[in-house]
């Protein structure tokens, strides 16, 4: 079966032919990142599958189907959930939510008429329980003196081999790279972290590039005090913030320097009255 990937991120491209390699029966015919080049591309390679993004820089997945005159079978991969009812309309096999993960994808695939993916969802579950060897051998039958000492207490070796991320300050320094835009930044240089799907937006004095991470990984990233959770799309730079008034809601409204207004729930307005207070 041939594949065609048509993302617009680099990065996203890079991931989904990682996660293809462990399918020999799938052949890449090629990769695009608009839609001129995903039309020539098609019409060249016929593929019989595409891995489709939604948001094309500047066009849609719609607006490349539309133009198509023999649209193959799809596999979404987006980050925006609101565009599902209207992918169904056409021969789509799946919508997957980025980040795409090994199992979902498996998943996804073996939804396809083909015999030799039919098991690739199983396959990747069990792929964890298989590689620590065979399932009948009794580890008590182990000669104690052959057994690997990182094998007596795994829970040791977790910690040792993956220590925790160290937290960010206002001053420290993160890279960004969005497409072909490139940005080495401060985290105080962030005014808030905008929830987009699973990946975020990170909103700076004169640009809003998209990072391939969720908003809680940020906030689980970033040292206690520095930012606010307003609500359940948007983490604010509290040092960005020039003005707190009361909302019609019921909650709070965050007036930022640069002129943006952000509502707090009012949840989270209860709970950064007692932030604040003294």
């Amino acid at each position: 079966m041939k594949v065609l990937i048509i993302e617009d991120s680099r990065l996203a491209r890079l991931e989904l032919k990682e996660l293809l390699q462990a399918y020999p029966q799938l052949e890449l015919v090629g990769e695009a990142a608009d839609v001129p080049t995903a039309l020539k591309l098609v019409a060249a390679k016929q593929p019989d599958l595409l891995l489709l993004d939604i948001d094309l820089g500047g066009a849609t997945a719609f607006d490349l189907l539309a133009e198509l005159v023999f649209v193959p079978k799809i596999i979404f991969t987006t980050a925006f959930a609101e565009h599902a009812l209207q992918a169904f309309n056409y021969p789509t096999v799946d919508y997957l939510l980025k980040p795409v993960t090994a199992e979902r994808l498996a998943q996804a695939l073996a939804k396809l008429p083909l015999p030799s993916l039919a098991n690739a969802a199983q396959a990747t579950t069990t792929q964890t329980s298989t590689d620590q060897g065979p399932a009948d051998q009794n580890p008590g039958d182990q000669n104690p003196g052959d057994q690997n000492p990182a094998d007596q207490n795994p829970g040791e070796e977790s910690s040792a081999s993956n220590p925790p991320e160290r937290l960010l300050q206002a001053d420290s320094n993160f890279f960004v790279k969005d497409g072909e835009d490139c940005y080495f930044l401060k985290i105080n240089d962030v005014r808030w972290f905008e929830a987009v799907g699973n990946y975020s937006k990170v909103h700076l004095k004169s640009a809003a590039p998209m990072v391939y991470r969720t908003l809680a990984s940020i906030e689980q990233r970033l040292a206690p005090g520095l930012f606010f959770r307003a609500n359940r799309q948007q983490l604010v730079n509290l040092t960005a913030v020039v003005s707190i008034e009361p909302s019609v809601s019921g909650g709070l409204t965050l007036r930022l320097q640069c002129g943006t207004e952000v509502e707090v729930s009012r949840r989270q307005s209860a709970e950064l009255r007692q932030q604040l207070s003294l």
